[in-house]
């Protein structure tokens, strides 16, 4: 790695954690292997049975997934864990209006839908299960309305000033313990980053090879996806990861002018791109297995808060 022990960092600068939970009432219940007869151990099951096969609770399911993936398209690991996504300041406007608008979708336009079926679902579901239908698997219509959320806050990261008041050696302890945990960030962001670039050089060439084969196969998905990363990362690399940038620029200026067409038809564009890409997916294979970068880098945070 080009990151030297001279480079501070200090992710807080050009991040900021988005603490996000989206919820809506499950869909499937457990029940008893007994009621299953196969010839295998029934300790080795588990079986489930599903409550409503309805498009409109399908609607929310599918949004909130585009909402996820949506964020995690800019988002970088963080420190805080599950339903904590750390976002590159310029990215956090419009993230943020694009959170505002699918909660204003669930609750205005989805929701309403799937509240003014709801009862009939119950009872199609009820009617489909046969002996296996249980009234009290389905809550109340207001209770199943109130499952349903989209909520949004913005975090800082750090250990409270007003701990070193109390005891200076907690605060200490936890400055430190912070510590670690953005170096551990920090590096996860890397890694993170070099993985999916990793995987899309990757699959590109395993298209190219495809259709070299005789197979016929399509790349504008792969490309669009590919241009789409290469973009978001000049955002997202909020370690400033030298390598990183210096083989996304590569990537950019390999596929620069590439669309599906051209893969298709011409030969000595695949062979082009496919020397290249490949070369880009080794150095980044190399990045992904070196040791972890805490040793190497100084991290700051103001006062151990951010």
């Amino acid at each position: 790695m080009s990151t030297t022990i001279e480079q501070r960092v200090n992710i807080f600068e050009k991040a900021i954690i988005l603490k996000l939970s989206m919820s809506r009432p499950g869909n499937q219940r457990q029940i008893s292997t007994s009621l299953v007869e196969v010839d295998t151990d029934k300790d080795m099951l588990r079986v489930s049975k599903k409550l409503l096969k309805c498009a409109e609770f399908q609607a929310i399911a599918t949004h909130l997934n585009k909402l996820k993936s949506d964020i995690r398209q800019v988002a970088l690991p963080s420190p805080m864990g599950a339903g904590h996504y750390l976002l590159p300041i310029v990215t956090v406007e419009a993230m943020d209006k694009r959170i505002v608008e699918a909660a204003a979708i669930l609750n205005e336009e989805l929701v309403p839908a799937m509240m003014a079926v709801y009862e009939q679902r119950c009872a199609e579901a009820m009617a489909d299960l046969k002996d296996l239908g249980n009234p009290a698997d389905y809550p109340p219509a207001a209770e199943f309305r109130n499952a349903f959320g989209i909520y949004h806050s913005y975090m800082s990261y750090g250990t409270p000033q007003s701990l070193e008041g109390i005891s200076k050696a907690i605060f200490d302890r936890e400055s430190q313990k912070a510590q670690r945990q953005i170096a551990e960030a920090t590096d996860a962001i890397v890694q993170v980053l070099v993985a999916d670039m990793g995987k899309l050089m990757g699959d590109l060439v395993k298209r190219i090879e495809s259709k070299d084969g005789g197979t016929t196969v399509k790349f504008k998905g792969l490309l669009d996806n590919c241009a789409e990363f290469l973009e978001t990362i000049k955002v997202r690399n909020i370690t400033e990861n030298a390598d990183l940038e210096r083989l996304a620029t590569q990537a950019r200026q390999i596929l620069q002018g590439v669309d599906s067409q051209s893969l298709t038809d011409s030969q000595g564009i695949r062979n082009y791109v496919k020397k290249n890409v490949a070369a880009i997916q080794g150095e980044l294979n190399k990045i992904s297995t070196v040791a972890p970068l805490r040793p190497k880098r100084l991290i700051q945070v103001a006062d151990a808060a951010a």
